[in-house]
C-alpha cells in the first residue's frame, strides 16, 4: 500500500517508471504486465466474452503490439509465475513458501533496477513494502514475519467492519462476515478445521494472541 500524507494514493508503477527512466542503453525496454486470475474473456480485444469490462488501454496495446491467441500456461498460478521469473541470481522454476505481499513489488522492483528506495521514495509517501529480492535467489528466505490482507467497501468508513486475514508461517487468523476463524496451515492447509471451535493448545493460544496483537497494532495505525 502506498499513500502520501495528503491522502493521495500512488501506484506501485512509480517504481517501474523510475527504473526505466534511469536506464539508458541500447537494450529494448520491455514492460511485462501479468493479469492474475484473468482470462481472455475479460479483455475486449479478444472478442470472446459476452460482456467484457472496458479495457481501452489493453485494447490499444493489442492493436499496436502482439496479441497471442495460441499459447501454453500452467493450470495453477504459482508455477505459471515461476516459469517467467528469470535473470542473474534467480533460481529458475523455483516455488517458494516465503511470506510476500503484493505491495512488496514496489521496493523489490526498485532494487532490481539498481535504485535505492530510501534515497528515492519521497518523504511524504508512506508504504509498507518489503523487498523480497533475496528470495528470488534463495526461495527459503522469507522477508516477512506475517502478511495481511483485507477487503472493505465505502471508503475508509468501511475499514472498521472489514473482513481481513493475517498469517505467519504456520497460523492464520481470519475475520469473515464478522466471525473470527483461526487455522493451523501446516496441519490443515485447506482450512477445514476451525481451531476456535475447540480449546486451544498452549502453542495455538500463543500464536493466536500474537496475531491478534499484530492485527490490533496494524489496524489502529494511521
Amino acid at each position: 500500500m502506498l499513500r502520501s500524507r495528503d491522502g493521495t494514493w500512488r501506484a506501485a508503477g512509480l517504481a517501474i517508471a523510475l527504473g526505466f527512466a534511469g536506464t539508458a542503453n541500447s537494450a529494448p525496454n520491455i514492460l511485462l504486465i501479468i493479469g492474475d486470475d484473468m482470462g481472455v474473456e475479460t479483455v475486449a480485444s479478444y472478442g470472446v466474452g459476452e460482456n467484457p469490462p472496458a479495457t481501452a488501454n489493453l485494447d490499444d496495446l493489442a492493436r499496436n503490439g502482439v496479441r497471442y491467441t495460441n499459447f501454453w500456461s500452467q493450470p495453477v498460478c504459482s508455477p505459471t509465475r515461476a516459469t517467467i521469473v528469470t535473470g542473474p541470481g534467480v533460481q529458475r522454476g523455483a516455488v517458494s513458501d516465503a511470506l510476500v505481499n503484493s505491495t512488496d513489488l514496489f521496493v523489490t522492483i526498485m532494487e532490481m533496477a539498481g535504485i535505492d528506495p530510501e534515497g528515492t521514495i519521497p518523504a511524504d509517501v508512506t508504504h509498507d513494502s518489503v523487498s523480497f529480492l533475496a528470495t528470488l535467489s534463495d526461495p527459503a528466505a522469507s522477508p516477512r514475519d506475517w502478511v495481511y490482507a483485507d477487503e472493505f467497501f465505502g471508503g475508509f468508513e468501511g475499514v472498521e467492519t472489514a473482513g481481513y486475514a493475517m498469517r505467519n508461517e504456520q497460523y492464520k487468523l481470519v475475520r469473515f462476515n464478522g466471525v473470527e476463524e483461526f487455522y493451523d496451515l501446516q496441519a490443515d492447509p485447506y482450512e477445514h478445521h476451525k481451531l476456535l471451535a475447540d480449546e486451544l493448545s498452549v502453542e495455538e493460544r500463543s500464536a493466536y494472541i500474537a496475531l491478534q496483537t499484530e492485527l490490533e497494532n496494524l489496524r489502529s495505525s494511521r
